[in-house]
């Protein structure tokens, strides 16, 4: 399944559906093209290794620049909340464990790829504030 998503009130669903999954810094940084940006978001650190179907991926688009800083260095970090700030035009990711993720964009152009969900997963992604 997939979901687009161009309105900032919409990434509070992001948030539900993708809150305490992982993702690896590096990949995510290997992945940047320039003009995109993908998280390959697991649902534990295990999974690194395993490309199992029930991972989201995470894919902004327009993206003019991204900002790493990543003083902890551990590599994996568990997906907090993803925030939008239309007069910046930058996109935060939050994690628990401290780094700073900031995409500057031409505008909102999310897209979540997701495998089958359950009917409570994508009713709480429908019901989200």
């Amino acid at each position: 399944m997939e979901v687009k998503i161009r309105n900032s009130k919409d990434l509070v669903g992001v948030t539900a559906l993708a809150h305490d999954l992982w993702f690896d810094i590096d990949q995510t940084l290997s992945n940047y093209d320039g003009k995109s940006v993908s998280f390959r978001l697991m649902k534990s650190p295990a999974s690194k290794t395993d490309a199992s179907g029930g991972d989201l991926l995470l894919e902004i688009r327009n993206v003019k620049e991204l900002k790493v800083i990543d003083t902890e260095k551990v590599g994996l970090y568990d997906f907090n909340e993803i925030r939008y700030n239309k007069s910046t035009q930058c996109i935060q990711v939050s994690t628990g464990i401290p780094i700073v993720i900031e995409i500057y964009v031409t505008c909102l152009d999310v897209t979540v790829l997701f495998p089958v969900i359950s009917g409570a997963e994508l009713r709480l992604y429908k019901n989200s504030p």
